[in-house]
């Protein structure tokens, strides 16, 4: 008989990090270049020490502090099965008063709340628990700064900010052909900016 994991609904209160709630997540850009992943919703949630019992009780995989995320915490997801209709596997996400939350204010690092998900896994050795995001509740909402260019980094911004108008420049007159000495150049290689401030 094939081995079937117990599902159980857990809660746990923290700080938001890199949340991605609206629109499904396909890929991630890490030290190691762009990661292309299963279409998901996720998050990362900074824990108290409280919070950090629970999860290990739960046998949740807990990160150590970093530059970026000053608490342990944990990441948890939820797969988007069918992208033509990707609200059907939304979390449902509320407001300090329970209200449905407005999509369009995309939540920012360190915004406080809970986090109600399924937790299954775990019961066998050397294996740690999965946790799918349920039902998020938002307490105190943290706006959303675009920090960098990349539409998938740091708090999972979905638009790219406007790019400033361009000026065209008149020019009069035509200045007459000078005769300029042939200089030899070689390019340089321009090395690749890769952006490691996500904590995956």
């Amino acid at each position: 008989m094939a081995f079937q994991p117990k599902l159980k609904t857990e809660t746990l209160s923290g700080k938001f990090y890199y949340t991605r709630l609206n629109e499904p997540l396909t890929e991630l850009k890490t030290k190691d270049g762009i990661k292309q992943i299963k279409p998901q919703r996720k998050l990362t949630l900074g824990l108290s020490p409280a919070g950090v019992k629970k999860a290990k009780e739960l046998n949740l995989f807990i990160r150590e502090p970093n530059a970026n995320i000053p608490e342990p915490h944990v990441e948890m997801s939820r797969l988007v099965k069918d992208l033509n209709d990707p609200n059907k596997s939304r979390p449902k996400v509320l407001d300090e008063n329970g209200d449905q939350w407005d999509f369009d204010n995309l939540i920012g690092n360190g915004s406080t709340g809970s986090v109600d998900f399924t937790v299954w896994g775990g019961e066998l050795p050397g294996k740690f628990a999965n946790a799918a995001i349920m039902t998020v509740r938002i307490i105190q909402y943290v706006p959303y700064e675009n920090k960098t260019n990349n539409s998938f980094v740091s708090g999972f911004a979905n638009k790219q900010p406007p790019s400033p108008p361009v000026q065209a420049q008149v020019v009069n007159e035509v200045p007459p052909a000078t005769k300029r000495t042939p200089v030899s150049y070689t390019p340089k290689k321009q090395e690749q900016e890769i952006d490691d401030t996500i904590p995956f």
